[in-house]
């Protein structure tokens, strides 16, 4: 009999989608401004869920308004709510490698006390901050 009359199942997990691909030092790509897309994104998403959760104005305005910012800005403002949104690291978490995970979580920890530099003294330019983040990414 030839092959075409013959009957085939196809399991159902076949159809299912795949899992997000997992990208090798997420935190590193979204510095290169050809990454904005994703920046934007993770940012965008972040702010929705901050301003869902806090009714501040100025949430409202810093969400109308990050898009327009340079891309060294919007690294600023990616990188401060990576210190405050618990859903943004488990997102950079889930993006990045496996291996990777100790790594982030080491550079979580370091990320604090750059932001609190960046706050307490107000001496840090945000082109600084995003340069002291970046290095301590590579260094974690």
């Amino acid at each position: 009999m030839p092959m075409t009359c013959h009957k085939q199942t196809v399991s159902a997990a076949a159809f299912t989608p795949a899992a997000r691909p997992r990208t090798p030092h997420f935190v590193l790509l979204l510095l290169n401004p050809i990454n904005a897309h994703s920046l934007h994104e993770a940012v965008a998403a972040a702010l929705a869920r901050l301003r869902a959760a806090y009714d501040a104005p100025e949430l409202l305005r810093l969400a109308e308004q990050h898009a327009a910012q340079p891309h060294r800005v919007q690294l600023a403002i990616f990188f401060v709510l990576l210190n405050i949104d618990i859903d943004l690291k488990q997102y950079v978490l889930d993006t990045d490698l496996a291996f990777n995970a100790s790594k982030l979580c080491r550079f979580f920890v370091d990320l604090r006390s750059h932001v609190d530099t960046l706050f307490a003294t107000e001496q840090m330019s945000l082109l600084d901050f995003v340069d002291a983040c970046e290095e301590a990414y590579v260094l974690a």
